[in-house]
């Protein structure tokens, strides 16, 4: 029989079922407890490089360490060490989509490691936002020619509408922006 320490540590590259719903309940717990905590908590926490150095920086590890260890840390000394987007009381940036349904979408992308860069690589997801886009087409009263794509964020959507308006523009080569 092996130690837990062993089981956790092994040379094996893959952990068993039963071992992969520890340490996702492990994970859940610590985010949970972040969310409940928020409104008692400030909502910019962050700190100087010197600060962060006495605190972060180190060697790099002679030996593996146990995964509840690399969880406990990152959920208590260095995740927490920013800005929290999704705090009550946040009101810079493009916020996050801070609700537990969208902190579970990412948790099964992520482990589902899909690429939608192309058809190819992710039909199903793919498809999933072409009727998505369908759905805003038609609330809004588009055409049913009217299409779009879905985007990380406020950068990559500007980007893409800059290259739209050139191309509609219908002087590529000559267009200009100004910011």
């Amino acid at each position: 029989m092996t130690s837990s320490t062993e089981d956790a540590l092994g040379n094996e590259l893959q952990l068993s079922s039963a071992r992969m719903m520890e340490l996702a309940e492990l994970a859940s717990r610590l985010i949970v407890e972040r969310i409940d905590s928020l409104s008692t908590e400030p909502a910019w926490c962050g700190g100087t490089r010197a600060e962060l150095e006495a605190i972060m920086r180190e060697d790099p590890p002679e030996e593996g360490r146990l995964p509840e260890q690399v969880l406990e840390r990152a959920a208590r000394e260095i995740l927490p060490v920013a800005a929290r987007v999704d705090h009550p009381r946040f009101f810079a940036f493009v916020p996050s989509s801070p609700t537990w349904p969208s902190v579970l979408a990412d948790y099964m992308a992520a482990g589902h490691n899909v690429f939608q860069g192309t058809w190819l690589g992710a039909s199903g997801p793919s498809q999933l936002e072409v009727v998505v886009i369908d759905w805003f087409r038609d609330w809004i009263g588009y055409p049913t020619t009217a299409g779009g794509l879905f985007t990380s964020g406020g950068s990559a959507a500007s980007l893409d509408a800059f290259v739209a308006a050139r191309e509609a523009a219908g002087a590529p080569d000559c267009a200009s922006v100004y910011m």
